[in-house]
């Protein structure tokens, strides 16, 4: 069986511009981000895994390859904390390159290079035909225990569940998290998996980031779920970065701006400095959501990932 790289990113730099701050701002071309250094976004500091896919049938499929991707998303409208929580673990065999098959099953994650930003319809990786058939293993039973850096107590096994009829293009299990679980920041996860037939056993663990906090708009703190940003020719916005673990050199901010209107999507990627300079919202009314993200490239072909972000309504 051929194993193939899960790439760290997924950005693309074709038509990648430099511009003044002060130029007519267009949407439709990649654009850079106020005052923001590079930043090269490391694998997994603090990161434990072990375990392969299991190829003892020795049996050969046609150039597939096998990923594994566990997400853990926590969502909080402003401040709000009530937070809504999604851990979906999926365990695939395609022909495809990772960032196509998780495409097209409609979990990648589209971003441009640091200090950039881009519209969102242009960072969505593309997949055709050649992609499928996608096969989501079923690889027994799948755990998740989390708890304090040291030690992690709480465990929680998730549910295997059919994917839709795709009809021949995607079949098979995923593993979801019950809606009511909760995603600590700051914790540490160990995701087991039990292994089958497909997929070999397999261990990793990372530790979550902090949730963006003390967020503000062009120097006024978000006090609920909704900003004002009437004459605002620019979006400043702070935060509080994260550095209570060795871990933050795997994180990245990015901030999601939406037109209620268009519904167009313009992403920016930045490096967690607690400050970004982004271009504002083009409609009178919208979304604004800002995103810490943490990806742990535990193998080749595993990523853990942690996705944890506020978001806003906006009216100008």
């Amino acid at each position: 069986m051929h194993l193939s790289r899960f790439p760290a990113e997924t950005s693309r730099n074709a038509g990648q511009v430099a511009i003044r701050p002060a130029a007519p701002y267009d949407r439709d071309v990649v654009r850079p981000v106020a005052s923001v250094a590079l930043l090269t976004v490391l694998a997994g500091h603090g990161l434990a895994c072990n375990g392969v896919p299991n190829d003892s049938t020795g049996a050969e499929t046609t150039a597939s390859s096998t990923f594994a991707l566990v997400s853990i998303q926590r969502s909080s409208s402003g401040v709000s904390p009530t937070p809504r929580v999604e851990l979906v673990a999926r365990f695939v065999r395609s022909r495809a390159e990772a960032t196509a098959t998780f495409a097209a099953l409609g979990s990648s994650l589209g971003m441009p290079q640091l200090g950039m930003c881009a519209p969102l319809s242009s960072l969505a990786a593309t997949s055709d035909d050649s992609t499928g058939p996608i096969e989501l293993l079923d690889v027994g039973r799948v755990e998740v225990a989390s708890g304090d850096t040291a030690n992690a107590s709480r465990q929680t096994v998730l549910e295997p569940r059919e994917l839709p009829n795709l009809g021949d293009f995607a079949r098979g299990t995923f593993y979801a998290l019950a809606a009511s679980s909760d995603a600590t920041p700051g914790a540490r996860y160990d995701v087991k998996v039990g292994g089958s037939n497909d997929f070999g056993p397999l261990f990793v663990s990372g530790i979550a980031p902090q949730e963006p906090s003390h967020i503000a708009f062009n120097g006024v703190v978000a006090t609920g779920s909704s900003i004002n940003l009437s004459n605002a020719r620019a979006l400043r916005i702070t935060w509080m970065s994260d550095d209570t673990t060795a871990n933050t050199a795997n994180d990245i901010v990015y901030v999601d701006t939406s037109d209620a209107t268009s519904h167009e999507t313009m992403r920016c990627a930045v490096a967690d400095t607690g400050v970004a300079e982004v271009p504002p919202p083009a409609g009178e009314r919208g979304q604004v959501e800002v995103h810490r993200l943490r990806r742990h490239a535990a193998t080749p072909t595993t990523e853990l990932r942690f996705d944890f972000y506020r978001s806003f309504t906006f009216a100008r």
